[in-house]
């Protein structure tokens, strides 16, 4: 986990400094425990799994309207 990599994607990707981190830290906790996203099943897999711990865990409650999970969307 990098602190300026978070702070330089963080406004193109899941909005804030501190939105990023807490995804990239989420992120790196489920490749651990054997997730992947190598095609589109397991990718929609992986980000509802983020979703749902930054959720319960990050924001208690709902994401904030600017958060992007992927640099694509």
């Amino acid at each position: 986990l990098c602190p300026a990599v978070a702070a330089r994607q963080a406004p193109d990707h899941a909005g804030t400094y501190d939105d990023e981190l807490a995804l990239l830290v989420v992120h790196g906790v489920l490749h651990v425990m054997g997730h992947d996203h190598d095609d589109e099943t397991s990718l929609a897999s992986m980000r509802s799994r983020e979703l749902e711990l930054l959720t319960l865990f990050h924001w208690r409650g709902d994401p904030p309207a600017g958060f992007r999970q992927g640099h694509d969307e």
